[in-house]
């Protein structure tokens, strides 16, 4: 899979240059490796009805953000803020990141996210 060993290798040598901030680094690789596997957050537009205002909740079992008429019970809130980050994370966009390292709660989903599709807890992400 010559996507998923490039994306491994830029996420090293990030790392290994200190360019990002370690976490912000990590976050991005495991949603851009998930999406290279198939399994890409959808978080522009409603899961459900296709909306793309008020989207305040995500769930992670029907693939991404939901409005808040399709909402369903296991959606969790979502901030703006935090979906943005998220976003940021899935397309590399390093200039949107900064320099500051993703909200704890936004590497929170990024980890549940790939637990949910990779059906197995990752002790790593928690390291």
């Amino acid at each position: 899979a010559p996507e998923q060993y490039r994306l491994l290798i830029g996420a090293l040598h990030a790392l290994s240059k200190q360019v990002h901030p370690a976490q912000s680094i990590s976050d991005s690789y495991v949603l851009r490796a998930l999406a290279l596997a198939g399994w890409t957050p959808r978080l522009q537009s409603c899961v459900v009805c296709g909306t793309r205002e008020r989207l305040e909740h995500l769930s992670i079992p029907a693939g991404g953000v939901m409005c808040s008429a399709d909402r369903t019970p296991e959606a969790r809130p979502l901030a703006d803020a935090e979906r943005v980050q998220l976003c940021a994370l899935l397309a590399g966009d390093w200039t949107m990141l900064g320099d500051r390292p993703p909200e704890a709660r936004v590497t929170r989903l990024v980890g549940d996210w790939a637990e949910y599709y990779l059906e197995r807890p990752l002790r790593s992400m928690r390291v």
